[in-house]
C-alpha cells in the first residue's frame, strides 16, 4: 500500500513536470511565431513601400522623357 502511494505520487510529479514542460514549450513556440510574423509583416510593408517608390520613379522618368521628346519635337 505504501509503495503504491509512492508510485502514484512519483507519477503525479512526473506528469506535472511534463505538463509544465509542454506549456513552456508552447509559450516559447507562440512567442517565436509572433516575432517571426512581425518580422514578415515588416518586410512585406517595406517591400510595398519600395515598390511604390520604384513605381513613382519610373512614372517620373517616363514623364520627363515624354517632356524632353515633346520639347525636341517643337524645336525641329
Amino acid at each position: 500500500m505504501e509503495i503504491e502511494k509512492i508510485v502514484l505520487l512519483t507519477l503525479s510529479i512526473i506528469s506535472n513536470v511534463i505538463t509544465i514542460a509542454v506549456v513552456s514549450y508552447n509559450k516559447s513556440t507562440a512567442r517565436y511565431n509572433t516575432i517571426k510574423a512581425r518580422q514578415e509583416a515588416k518586410k512585406a510593408l517595406w517591400d510595398a513601400k519600395k515598390a511604390e517608390i520604384d513605381y513613382r520613379l519610373a512614372r517620373q522618368n517616363s514623364t520627363q522623357q515624354n517632356e524632353k521628346a515633346s520639347r525636341k519635337g517643337k524645336h525641329k
